[in-house]
């Protein structure tokens, strides 16, 4: 996967990350299904690609293949969310292209301790991003959106392009609104002693 990954993208200095095809595998490592996404972001608008990830990324392990270090050094990497990996490579896409290896390189492991076991399940993946026993992530779903804000606002984008990312991702929360209120409402009275500290599978 290296050499392939190496041999692309020192023939494309566009290039930001590439990232070979996945497959999912049990704990004893026997195949479950290949895993297929629609990242091959060769476009030249960094809008779009940033768009395309956004849209479309579903399972998160592009920034296992191989990224352009100059480039990785210019992004915040990750943050304390769930998600801050999509974040990462939603970043990157602002930077440069995205290539994929036509070829299955990749190997994903399923198990109950992985991220991939329960992603739904917010006690899960709070437990992995906070392993000191909180089972919660303040505000989560806020930090997720102004994290997003924050990577186009520091991004080497034209102003026209970082004024179409920004109105994009206001229709993004505005989308989101339902969501982001009650989490605003749980959080609000958790601080007042109303709620549960616990949060919902």
């Amino acid at each position: 996967m290296l050499s392939d990954a190496v041999r692309v993208m020192e023939d494309d200095s566009g290039l930001a990350l590439c990232y070979p095809r996945a497959r999912f595998v049990d704990s004893t490592g026997t195949d479950i299904a290949p895993w297929s996404d629609s990242l091959h972001l060769m476009q030249k608008d960094p809008v779009d690609r940033f768009k395309a990830v956004l849209s479309g990324i579903g399972r998160v392990h592009h920034h296992l293949g191989l990224m352009r270090s100059a480039i990785v050094r210019r992004t915040g990497l990750f943050s304390k969310h769930v998600a801050s990996d999509t974040v990462l490579i939603a970043e990157l896409s602002l930077y440069g292209r995205f290539y994929q290896i036509p070829r299955y390189q990749f190997f994903r492991r399923l198990h109950e301790g992985s991220s991939s076991w329960a992603p739904t399940s917010e006690t899960h993946q709070a437990r992995l991003y906070h392993p000191t026993d909180i089972d919660r992530i303040p505000f989560n779903r806020w930090r997720l959106h102004g994290r997003l804000i924050h990577v186009v606002a520091q991004s080497p984008l034209a102003t026209v392009d970082r004024l179409r990312a920004f109105a994009w991702l206001v229709r993004r929360a505005i989308w989101d609104r339902e969501a982001l209120s009650a989490e605003l409402r749980a959080e609000v009275g958790l601080a007042m002693g109303l709620g549960d500290n616990r949060i919902r599978e």
